[in-house]
């Protein structure tokens, strides 16, 4: 966590409340790319756009697979941080779960 600002007094914390999130749309993603620029990480979400193939014969003539961009994020390398540490929290207790299973 940065340090905080330093001057007179002794500053206020405000708690941070989400709101529903139930108008949004859910979009489906299935790779991502990551990179970072300057001071900042970008995250791209996309979407393979897989043909339907139920045999090896039906991918005759097929030589490429297009991934489709859906949703671009820029974060500060504090929050990408931050992201990340709790993406890895949950996989690991998606993880254990299973193994309880």
């Amino acid at each position: 966590m940065p340090d905080l600002p330093k001057g007179k007094g002794e500053g206020k914390f405000l708690e941070l409340r989400w709101a529903s999130a139930d108008e949004l749309e859910t979009v489906y993603v299935n790779h991502v790319f990551v990179s970072h620029h300057g001071p900042e990480f970008y995250l791209v979400f996309a979407e393979a756009d897989l043909p339907m193939a139920l045999s090896p014969e039906d991918l005759e003539g097929v030589d490429e697979i297009w991934i489709r961009p859906k949703v671009k994020l820029a974060l500060t390398p504090e929050a990408m941080i931050s992201m990340s540490e709790a993406i890895q929290r949950n996989v690991q207790r998606f993880q254990e779960k299973l193994e309880e299973d």
